[in-house]
């Protein structure tokens, strides 16, 4: 009789006690699963939606959701280890200098040489190429910043400049001190930054008659150079 007598706590009493909460937490788990199906068919129901009503064309403004999502894939478009990382390179006048060359050549064309995102394909891009000026750029950390310019984002118009070098690196750290300091440029430093732009070969050919004539010359121009946009990393 003695061995029958099963004491509080023990036995199937606490096994019974173990499966109920397991059981608790398999419905939980189903709740939360089950809301997450939901949020996502919304957010799906509601790009499908504005698909359907609006078409696909890039020159309509980008809907609330489409921007919550574009801002969320820059996000995670800058894995944690690259984010976290401070900038190893010190803003020195020579940085500087050579960072305004390179965004001139290489990023102006997009985003303009103020950072204004205003210029022809600026305005075409779909998401639009945001002016990097205001606070949805500037409050991204360093490290964000580096991981846009080398990685770019996926379906997007930003590429990856990245060639995976050293030298390569730290001309993106470097722009990562330029793009800090668009909003200070001075008149000087845009006009010189015109100058740099790539051309087309009727733009350098009117540059080049204007020149001319301002000089008094009065023999043809020379015909326009080849603009290869190569990248000096």
């Amino acid at each position: 009789m003695k061995e029958s007598r099963r004491r509080p706590g023990r036995g199937m009493p606490f096994r019974n006690t173990s499966s109920s909460g397991t059981r608790v937490d398999w419905r939980a788990t189903f709740r939360a699963l089950l809301v997450l199906i939901v949020l996502l068919a919304v957010v799906g129901g509601a790009i499908a939606y504005s698909v359907v009503r609006r078409g696909l064309s890039a020159h309509a403004e980008p809907s609330a959701v489409e921007e919550i999502v574009a801002r969320a894939m820059r996000h995670w478009a800058s894995p944690q280890s690259v984010r976290n990382q401070a900038n190893p390179v010190q803003p020195t006048p020579e940085v500087l200098d050579q960072a305004l060359a390179h965004y001139a050549d290489h990023c102006a064309t997009c985003h303009a040489n103020d950072g204004s995102g205003d210029t022809a394909i600026g305005r075409g891009l779909y998401p639009r190429v945001p002016d990097m000026r205001t606070g949805s750029t500037q409050s991204l950390i360093d490290g964000e910043l580096f991981s846009i310019i080398e990685h770019g984002i996926r379906l997007t118009g930003m590429p990856g400049w990245g060639n995976g070098t050293p030298e390569g690196e730290r001309e993106s750290w470097g722009l990562v001190h330029f793009i800090r300091r668009l909003e200070k440029l001075t008149p000087e430093e845009i006009e010189r930054m015109e100058a740099l732009n790539p051309k087309t070969a009727d733009q350098w050919r009117e540059e080049q008659e204007a020149r001319r004539f301002l000089a008094g010359e009065d023999a043809a121009p020379p015909a326009a150079p080849p603009h290869k946009h190569d990248d000096p990393r």
